[in-house]
């Protein structure tokens, strides 16, 4: 009898039960009917000592009428723990115990090898209750799933197994992540670095973002996985601390669940939410390898104007307060000051996106790329050809062209239902422009006037775009 077993941090085989702790531990595979990648060990093969001699089943390799009886989710529409998700995807005489928290080296490179080898599971929210730890909850998710999916919250549920949810204790997933990032270096154990190719979009609202996403992912093909806001890194920037080394700790938890790709030669794009863009210091500073970042803005006219017809959407006032630039003229409009308190809607979208734009200019600006919606639309081929280039992607020049000629050039990024072309957009702009002149003048008038009472304040890259 062959048996797997975790020794030394190395997946080893045994021909005898000898190998065991105790037979109690063994934990037998669900089969279901379905080969799982698994390699035939025999005795004496010296490939059975290598860390991946036998790898775990994945979605992509079960017949999609399949996938719900191998889960057994076939007649259940409950959130189940995640255990049995991992027991029904290891390999098939694996001893692995999900039954129990981890502890030991052997139990958390069982939990690694279930998350954080494939993407399979989506993390789409995080539960909050009073007295009881959060709990994070699960979705199996399949390559089509994540490309047709708009974002990766509880909106993805509707591109995932159906009725098919999983969930853990969210303190159970740090404690294996904090395993995942004190073996990181260790090539042997750990599949992907969060420092190696993985780049980000991190934007202003309602800049392009998301059509960015679905057009490097189409024309990019396999060559890129996108993660368009995953539910984990929405959780991390609304974390409502501004003590650094906390949102560092945090960061760091998130890094590993958005480095998840499908093979080592994919580049992972992540699409950060608007409000996400208080961790593109994170991502760019910290232990940041390679990692680099597109950030999308429209000028300060336009910003208004787009953003005063979704007032319900506008930035937070307390992460305007968060973010990591400290000039004396934030100082004094502070949310929690009077001076702050007294100012209008459209002045304080104004603040708002002066000091984002300032805060993006902090950091090295050989990781950052700037694009600016107008830019992108006007010659969305060029564009795009520098942001692959830029981020390492390799996108062919025709490619893009029948992507900028084709669907998602005509269907507004967020509900694909719906027509939206560079036509469309600039009919819109102009309307709210209109519309809203009244206020779009109060909000430039006082950036404007904040400009000349602090000149530190003076970048051209942020005055030449007031009226843009």
């Amino acid at each position: 009898m062959v048996v797997l077993l975790f020794n030394q941090r190395t997946w080893i085989a045994c021909n005898t039960l000898v190998c065991l702790v105790s037979p109690a531990l063994l934990v037998q595979g669900e089969d279901a009917g379905v080969s799982s990648n698994e390699e035939t060990c025999r005795n004496n093969d010296a490939s059975c000592s290598q860390p991946r001699a036998v790898s775990w089943t994945v979605l992509s390799s079960i017949p999609s009428d399949k996938i719900k009886q191998h889960l057994a989710c076939d007649d259940i529409n409950e959130t189940r723990d995640v255990g049995f998700f991992c027991k029904a995807m290891q390999p098939k005489h694996a001893i692995c115990d999900f039954t129990r928290v981890p502890s030991s080296d052997e139990d958390f490179l069982c939990w690694y090898r279930c998350l954080y080898e494939s993407p399979d599971l989506n993390l789409f929210d995080v539960e909050y209750k009073a007295n009881v730890p959060p709990v994070a909850k699960f979705v199996p998710m399949s390559v089509s799933g994540y490309r047709s999916a708009p974002f990766l919250d509880h909106r993805s549920l509707a591109y995932g197994v159906q009725n098919c949810n999983f969930s853990l204790n969210m303190f159970t997933l740090m404690a294996i992540t904090d395993w995942t990032l004190g073996h990181k270096n260790e090539p042997e154990l750990i599949r992907f670095k969060p420092n190696e190719k993985v780049n980000f979009i991190f934007h202003l609202s309602h800049t392009g973002s998301t059509l960015l996403s679905r057009a490097i992912q189409e024309a990019g093909k396999d060559s890129v996985f996108v993660l368009r806001e995953p539910k984990i890194l929405k959780v991390v920037a609304n974390h409502q601390s501004n003590d650094a080394k906390e949102i560092n700790h945090v960061w760091g938890q998130a890094l590993p669940w958005v480095a998840r790709r499908y093979s080592n030669d994919q580049t992972v794009l992540v699409k950060a939410t608007s409000i996400g863009l208080r961790l593109m210091h994170q991502a760019l500073t910290l232990d940041a390898g390679s990692r680099r970042a597109v950030f999308m803005y429209s000028g300060l006219r336009t910003h208004l104007a787009v953003c005063l017809a979704r007032p319900q959407e506008r930035f937070p006032d307390w992460q305007y307060e968060v973010l990591p630039i400290y000039r004396r003229a934030f100082r004094k409009y502070s949310v929690h000051g009077e001076t702050f308190q007294r100012l209008t809607v459209p002045q304080r979208m104004g603040l708002a996106w002066l000091k984002r734009m300032l805060f993006v200019r902090t950091l090295p600006p050989e990781k950052v790329l700037h694009l600016s919606m107008a830019d992108f639309m006007d010659d969305p081929v060029r564009h795009l050809m520098e942001v692959g280039t830029f981020l390492g992607i390799p996108l062919s020049k025709s490619a893009v062209k029948g992507v900028v000629a084709g669907p998602v050039f005509r269907e507004y990024a967020k509900d694909t239902s719906v027509a939206f072309d560079h036509f469309n957009y600039t009919v819109l702009i102009g309307a709210r422009l209109k519309y809203f002149h009244k206020d779009v003048q109060e909000g430039l008038e006082f950036v404007q006037g904040l400009l000349e009472q602090h000149p530190t304040l003076r970048k051209p890259a942020v005055t030449d775009l007031l009226s843009s």
